[in-house]
């Protein structure tokens, strides 16, 4: 499959940001570590099998779930799983999901299984999704998507359902569908006005989900749209001042969202909203702030930080 320079360039560093999801994600559960801890990194134990383009989810007891994934020897996809528990700083099996998966998503349920949606493997991409249940430490299936796709988004929402958005099947994809666990089954979620992949999902307190960013075969993406479960539509939510995609999305205390690092496209954006954007100082990268469902406003400048 043919891709721009830009997006292609941009996905070379999926392995990197795969690495640091789960490095974080350990980092978070490890005592004195470097989240409220002293700050200081240090080893962990390693996988038993290399890869990158994998998912790492914290379960309810602590321990850390990583599936599929590619690595650089055949059979490149990887259809294994692991668990690393912090207490021990060891990792054990986790079985293995019925087929290989990369770019997938994996997304913890209310009842503590986690669900693992689409993705692709040495040949093709996929709609089926499986469950882990910790409590057996073993994969079963769950009903497939009406649509075939990888680097999508995958979002719980407040009612414990799982809004997946976007992503490549057969070309990039606006569609959106909605699994219900309790029902095992799907349901269609509106359209994206505009269809992207390599996006970001971030649920709101309002109970709605922004989507931002991302990108396509040709270009990345300025503008951001907002999912609302209460109607099941989608609106328009304003745009980035930078085109970003494989970026980051964090939701804030303030109930504002916070989007930032990725490969970002050199071009002016068209929209005339008010916008400002922070620099991190230890980092050096921009970052953009809205506020949800406002227009964009100017944010005050800090001693360490640059704004424009």
């Amino acid at each position: 499959m043919p891709r721009s320079s830009k997006v292609e360039s941009s996905h070379r560093f999926i392995w990197l940001r795969g690495a640091l999801l789960a490095l974080l994600t350990l980092l978070a559960v490890m005592p004195g570590g470097a989240i409220g801890g002293e700050g200081i990194w240090s080893p962990a134990a390693s996988l038993a099998t290399s890869r990158y383009q994998h998912t790492a989810t914290l379960l309810p007891n602590g321990k850390i779930l990583v599936a599929g994934g590619y690595r650089s020897t055949w059979p490149y996809a990887v259809a294994g799983a692991e668990l690393y528990d912090p207490t021990s700083s060891s990792w054990c099996p986790a079985g293995a999901m019925s087929i290989e998966r990369r770019n997938h998503t994996a997304t913890l349920l209310p009842n503590g299984k986690v669900l693992v949606v689409g993705g692709n493997d040495n040949t093709n991409t996929h709609s089926t999704a499986e469950l882990y249940d910790p409590a057996t430490n073993s994969w079963s299936a769950a009903a497939s998507m009406s649509s075939i796709r990888q680097m999508h988004t995958a979002t719980l929402l407040a009612d414990g359902k799982i809004l997946v958005v976007g992503g490549h099947g057969n070309g990039d994809l606006s569609s959106a569908e909605i699994y219900d666990p309790v029902t095992n089954s799907w349901s269609a979620a509106g359209s994206l006005a505009t269809a992207r992949r390599v996006h970001t999902a971030t649920l709101l307190p309002s109970g709605k989900v922004l989507v931002a960013g991302g990108g396509n075969n040709s270009t990345q993406f300025y503008n951001a749209e907002l999912y609302d479960p209460a109607t099941n539509s989608w609106s328009s939510a304003g745009s980035l001042t930078t085109a970003r995609a494989d970026h980051t999305a964090m939701l804030l205390p303030n109930g504002k969202v916070l989007v930032r690092v990725a490969m970002p496209v050199s071009a002016t954006s068209s929209s005339t909203a008010a916008r400002s954007m922070i620099r991190a100082p230890t980092v050096g990268v921009p970052a953009e702030h809205w506020q949800p469902e406002e227009p964009i406003i100017p944010l005050p400048c800090f001693p360490t930080e640059d704004c424009w």
